[in-house]
């Protein structure tokens, strides 16, 4: 009896890896002025930019897969009932809350052929974020080997050098994607403390005019929350 092949899903499009940000582009001109104004007494010459461009370049996608790994690690995180709350003794794990947003993502991607939300069970979600971790894991691997080869071979780049890259880098834009990705972390986690309070005061058996205006209370102070914590 043949068994039947697994299919490979590939969610991390690697061509964007290649991709060099417009901010580090010849086009705009910040990167090469930047370069040439740390290293005023060296001969450079056209590759050897185009190699620094390289690096930063790898500098940033790395810190941007280091970045989504944490928002991807925070969706598992929800989904098998891990994340942590204040009542330290109390267990969580049968608390599984898969956002909508993975779900929206399975069926784009048709994963397993999933057309409609109905589909989906967290066994689904719980297999595809796993997946799609792996990938994002073994392509920031890829991407450290190839700026580590490329250093190594660039006598030029010093650690002077490359601390300026990363600073630029970080500057026009890790630190406003670093923003946004802890902004949904903590959406997240704000979702799961929600859904674990409407359980535990569910468990005292309210009367129906209670559970409304537990819900109406409820939701004013987690959006009172989130809106003064961005």
């Amino acid at each position: 009896m043949k068994t039947k092949k697994k299919t490979k899903y590939v969610y991390v499009n690697k061509s964007n890896e290649n991709n060099i940000p417009f901010y580090l582009s010849k086009q705009n001109g910040l990167f090469d002025q930047t370069i040439t104004s740390v290293l005023q007494q060296t001969d450079l010459n056209s590759s050897n930019i185009e190699d620094l461009r390289k690096i930063a370049s790898l500098i940033h996608h790395i810190e941007l897969n280091n970045l989504d790994q944490l928002l991807w690690e925070t969706y598992l995180l929800s989904g098998t009932g891990q994340i942590k709350i204040l009542e330290q003794h109390v267990s969580t794990d049968n608390l599984s809350i898969w956002p909508i947003v993975i779900k929206q993502i399975i069926i784009k991607k048709k994963f397993e052929n999933i057309q409609n939300e109905s589909e989906i069970t967290p066994h689904i979600c719980c297999v595809f974020v796993q997946d799609y971790l792996r990938q994002l894991r073994t392509t920031a691997n890829e991407l450290r080997s190839e700026l580590i080869s490329i250093k190594r071979r660039l006598t030029i780049c010093t650690n002077e050098l490359y601390q300026t890259m990363e600073n630029l880098v970080h500057v026009r834009y890790i630190n406003q994607y670093k923003l946004i990705i802890q902004s949904k972390i903590r959406k997240i986690e704000y979702d799961f403390h929600d859904k674990f309070i409407e359980l535990e005061y569910l468990q005292l058996k309210p009367n129906p005019y209670q559970v409304n205006y537990f819900h109406l209370y409820d939701h004013l102070y987690f959006s009172f929350l989130f809106l003064f914590s961005n």
